[in-house]
């Protein structure tokens, strides 16, 4: 508020000093310009008149270099105002500009991990790939009722992809692919209720079935009471139904058991995210007349 009013006491000041500059000390300044030339002699009356005009008007000489100055410095403060607010403008388009870039950089940096994941995972399974064929495919739709029951994946009949291939995400089980377009393909997801599949312990190698459950978690269904399944213990696919063995799904997090019941209650903390899926292989399973 104090540099407005500063500002104003500049333009009213201003404005006082053209006006005593063009009505007072420009006429002044012309006059004495015409006496100052006439040239007079020493001694006389004439002389001595001269002399005090000079005095006189030294203020109004003075004042009219004020005034040209300021007029100048306020001409000088409009020009670099312009300039910097035109280079203000300049460099909030290339900060703009470069935020864009930022965020262009980090997702290409997010896609490359992901994508490096997947490698990994085919590097360090090659007797998988040697038995099955591969596709890299992109998520590119959602369930719009349920994130974490159905994506749609960039693959389709004309890629070779079937009902009941399998569908993995940064290494681990995501899913199986449960409808197949031309062009696209639906993935029923490892956290939807009606995911199915037959599993194996990675260390007793005891057989059960495991059921999605929610978000984080799934369920092994019909385990029995001398089954050796700890908490701790890796889930992963069985390789039945043609497809490949040895896939991760979890990790076994809660084992309960009462008395008198058939069956075990055992909780599998998922590894997939559903929240963080992009990129996925699509395992083709083996062909019926191989």
């Amino acid at each position: 508020m104090t540099q407005f009013f500063r500002a104003v006491k500049s333009v009213v000041l201003l404005n006082i000093y053209t006006k005593l500059f063009f009505f007072v000390a420009l006429p002044l300044f012309f006059l004495f310009v015409l006496f100052i030339t006439v040239d007079v002699k020493k001694d006389s009356f004439l002389y001595s008149v001269k002399t005090f005009f000079l005095t006189v008007v030294y203020p109004f000489q003075k004042l009219s270099l004020s005034v040209y100055d300021r007029i100048e410095h306020f001409s000088n403060i409009v020009k670099e105002k312009d300039k910097l607010l035109k280079e203000n403008k300049s460099l909030k388009k290339e900060l703009d500009f470069l935020r864009f870039k930022i965020i262009e950089l980090k997702n290409k940096e997010i896609e490359n991990n992901q994508l490096k994941k997947l490698l990994n995972f085919i590097e360090s399974n090659p007797v998988i790939f040697e038995q099955f064929r591969y596709k890299t495919g992109r998520v590119i739709g959602v369930s719009p009722d349920n994130l974490f029951e159905f994506v749609v994946v960039n693959l389709g009949e004309k890629d070779g992809i079937k009902e009941g291939d399998i569908v993995v995400s940064d290494g681990y089980l995501a899913g199986i692919i449960n409808q197949v377009g031309k062009l696209s393909s639906s993935v029923l997801l490892v956290t939807n209720r009606n995911f199915k599949i037959t599993i194996r312990m990675r260390k007793t190698r005891e057989i059960s079935f495991f059921h999605g459950l929610n978000e984080r978690y799934g369920t092994l269904k019909y385990v029995r009471p001398e089954q050796d399944i700890r908490v701790g213990d890796i889930v992963e696919t069985a390789g039945f139904d043609k497809n490949p063995s040895g896939i991760p799904i979890g990790i076994v997090d809660d084992v309960s058991y009462e008395e008198g019941n058939f069956f075990k209650d055992v909780r599998v903390r998922l590894f997939f995210n559903p929240t963080k899926i992009e990129y996925v292989l699509v395992i083709s399973r083996k062909n019926d007349d191989s």
